[in-house]
Order: structure tokens, then C-alpha cells, then sequence
């Protein structure tokens, strides 16, 4: 016997947050990936630190940040600054 067929389920074409435009996808999101920095809403949207343990504001628009040590991916490979720099190219 085969499993009921299901007009409504469908399969996401990406899960890369780049380039994902599905919208149960996008909403997802937050669930799948852990963010550099993120806003505090309550503080008039201040950074605040994220996988990035700390950051300094270089000038207005750049800021250098510091990773968390010990944060790896779902294989054990361990997040480097070439990483990061690769998902902003």
C-alpha cells in the first residue's frame, strides 16, 4: 500500500537562506541557523552578539567581529572566519 498523496505538501527548493523565497521556508529559518549578530528589539535595536562572541564598531558602517570558540556544524566541522566571509561573498 502506498502512502495518501498530499496536494498541499511541498518539497522547499532551498534551504540556503540566500536564496530561499518560499515562505514556510524563510519562516523557518530561525529554527535552522543561528545568526553573527542579532537586533534587541528593546533596546532601540542594539546589537547584540550572536555565533559572534563579541563585536567592535570599526567606523559607521563595519564592524569586526569575534567568533564564538567551539561552534561547529552539523558534521563537527568547526566555524572559521573563512566561513563566514564565503556565506557573504
Amino acid at each position: 500500500m502506498s502512502p495518501p498523496q498530499d496536494r498541499h505538501v511541498r518539497i522547499p527548493r532551498s534551504f540556503e537562506p540566500v536564496i530561499a523565497t518560499d515562505t514556510a521556508i524563510r519562516r523557518s529559518m530561525p529554527q535552522l541557523f543561528d545568526k553573527l549578530i542579532t537586533f534587541d528589539h528593546a533596546h532601540e535595536m542594539a546589537l547584540r552578539p550572536g555565533l559572534a562572541e563579541r563585536l567592535e564598531r570599526i567606523n559607521a558602517p563595519s564592524l569586526r567581529l569575534f567568533l564564538r570558540k567551539g561552534v561547529a556544524f552539523h558534521d563537527g566541522t568547526s566555524l572559521t572566519a573563512e566561513d563566514v566571509a564565503l556565506s557573504w561573498s
